[in-house]
């Protein structure tokens, strides 16, 4: 089983079905799930106000890339969205209102312009029909 830990404004993306999983920075000498794993989705963990709001299990973990600079881009698998409308779904898919919003809040969060994590996902991904391409190599 794996505890995880959100901020408050995931929690109605998550009740609304609309958020589908996690990015997570990697973890030192251990993964923060795989496919199969318990997962329970807390608010503010290791704090008085600590709550859990939700009961999954994992169904998929990958590597992922977030690129935000001129021109933005996620890669996971063999998978590489460039698109605007696809940018934009997997934000929503990750929980935010479009990709501005999630750019502003990665650069607000983590203050980077490349991320390189896991993605945790407990709903089916809606990407796996996207042609491959090869921007998770470099």
């Amino acid at each position: 089983m794996v505890a995880i830990s959100f901020k408050e404004r995931f929690v109605e993306p998550y009740k609304a079905g609309t958020k589908g999983g996690t990015i997570r920075a990697p973890r030192k000498g251990r993964e923060i799930s795989r496919p199969g794993v318990a997962l329970q989705l807390f608010v503010a963990m290791r704090t008085k106000y600590c709550r859990k709001f939700g009961d999954e299990t994992c169904i998929d973990f990958l590597l992922i890339a977030l690129l935000f600079k001129r021109r933005p881009k996620i890669a996971f698998g063999s998978v590489t969205l460039s698109a605007r409308a696809d940018l934009d779904r997997f934000a929503v898919f990750d929980g935010f209102e479009n990709f501005d919003d999630m750019e502003c809040f990665w650069q607000a969060t983590h203050t980077v312009a490349e991320f390189r994590g896991t993605w945790t996902l407990w709903r089916e991904n809606p990407f796996t029909s996207i042609a491959p391409d090869h921007f998770m190599g470099g």
